[in-house]
């Protein structure tokens, strides 16, 4: 009488852990892909607060009136006189923006003023971000 060999696993017990396996790392996956996504968004919005601070105080350093625009809702461009462009980035895949002003930018004169008052919004599938701009300094809130 020939022993079987028991010390190993079969072919089909090594296919079912591997499919195990594979829908876990799936559902992982899925689940720190969101997570990420999120965080970027988070972080966009974050850098474009420091973004509006940083263009009223250079505005008022160097006593020039600084411009905030979107192009083609994705990119955010900081510039003075005839397009002089300080910083230009753009926002992360699948958030859009859109300002609400007067003339489609937020303007800070020499004195770190605001221009023209209205509102930013930022737009990712999952939610919208509210910036509002009031006249005089420091005046923006998020909502």
């Amino acid at each position: 009488m020939r022993k079987l060999n028991t010390r190993g696993f079969t072919f089909v017990e090594m296919l079912l852990v591997l499919t195990i396996v594979m829908i876990i790392t799936g559902m992982v996956w899925s689940i720190s892909y969101k997570h990420f996504q999120r965080d970027e968004y988070n972080r966009a919005v974050e850098q474009f607060r420091i973004t509006m601070h940083y263009a009223q105080t250079y505005a008022t350093e160097n006593k020039q009136q600084i411009n905030l625009m979107i192009v083609d809702n994705k990119t955010l461009i900081m510039y003075y006189q005839f397009e002089k462009r300080i910083i230009e980035w753009d926002f992360p895949k699948g958030m859009t923006a859109q300002i609400y002003t007067k003339d489609r930018k937020i303007s800070f004169n020499l004195n770190g003023h605001i221009v023209h008052p209205g509102s930013i919004e930022l737009f990712t599938p999952e939610k919208t971000w509210k910036f509002t701009v009031n006249f005089s300094k420091g005046r923006l809130r998020l909502q």
